[in-house]
């Protein structure tokens, strides 16, 4: 199969969602949420999709899986949806639909997800860590996918990582000023999490696990976005920077001080 998958049928665009996600089913079988770049958010909210989630993969932490896809223009001008929102052919992000899903959100209140089951419930400590490591002030029920298992269990995904970096359409000059905190970032989504966890500890290891990774690799991934994007070599330089310095802040942070753990 070559890398990158050849789309075969637009079904929908999804009802939520300002960068106006379609659903296309492609030639592996299999539907993916494509992200187009130049949607109603921008292009960078797929950069900063793209950089966060193989971030997330180095830490083996739940984020749906995904793919570079192109889409030429014969396809766009097939489907009246796509012409509607004016998308360009080029690379787009898809994501993996997940079937049997559902956001927080929509699935239950945030103070009753105790009496689910999480099979992934040791990542909720890495969402934590990782959440402060990229500058994602929006962890909200919106970007927390619940999938059903055949055993009644949930398996949880953190989705949706367009407004990272400090903010959506980040700059050569924000990057540097904005020092990401935890006093700020930190959401009742955390909070619930951090009630789930057995102990600090769990946010320690890993916080260990993402000061491991190689600020080569950090430039790699940052180099790898796709050249239609419009990101210049300044702007990944930038953004390399801005995550190498975060993570090295890492061993300070420290949790809002009325938040406990319980048990």
């Amino acid at each position: 199969m070559s890398r990158y998958l050849k789309p075969l049928l637009h079904l929908l665009q999804l009802p939520k969602g300002r960068s106006k996600p379609q659903l296309i089913r492609f030639n592996n079988g299999n539907e993916y949420v494509v992200k187009f770049k130049n949607n109603k958010s921008g292009t960078r909210v797929l950069v900063n999709e793209y950089v966060a989630g193989k971030l997330a993969l180095l830490l083996s932490l739940p984020v749906v899986p995904f793919r570079l896809v192109y889409i030429a223009k014969k396809f766009i001008n097939e489907n009246p949806t796509l012409i509607e929102h004016n998308f360009q052919s080029g690379y787009q992000l898809a994501s993996l639909y997940i079937k049997d899903s559902s956001v927080l959100k929509v699935f239950l209140p945030l103070d009753q997800l105790y009496e689910i089951k999480i099979s992934n419930r040791d990542k909720l400590a890495g969402v934590i860590a990782f959440d402060y490591w990229i500058g994602n002030y929006d962890r909200n029920r919106s970007n927390v996918l619940l999938k059903l298992l055949p055993n009644g269990e949930y398996h949880c995904f953190m989705i949706d990582h367009g407004h990272v970096f400090g903010k959506s359409s980040w700059t050569i000059e924000s990057l540097k000023e904005t020092i990401p905190n935890m006093a700020t970032s930190w959401r009742k989504v955390h909070s619930r999490f951090f009630s789930m966890l057995q102990g600090e500890e769990e946010i320690a290891a890993y916080i260990d696990k993402i000061m491991k990774v190689p600020d080569q690799t950090i430039h790699q991934i940052v180099r790898s976005i796709p050249r239609d994007w419009e990101v210049c070599d300044q702007e990944k330089e930038a953004l390399a920077e801005y995550l190498i310095q975060s993570k090295k802040r890492l061993p300070s942070l420290s949790l809002p001080p009325d938040e406990t753990l319980t048990h």
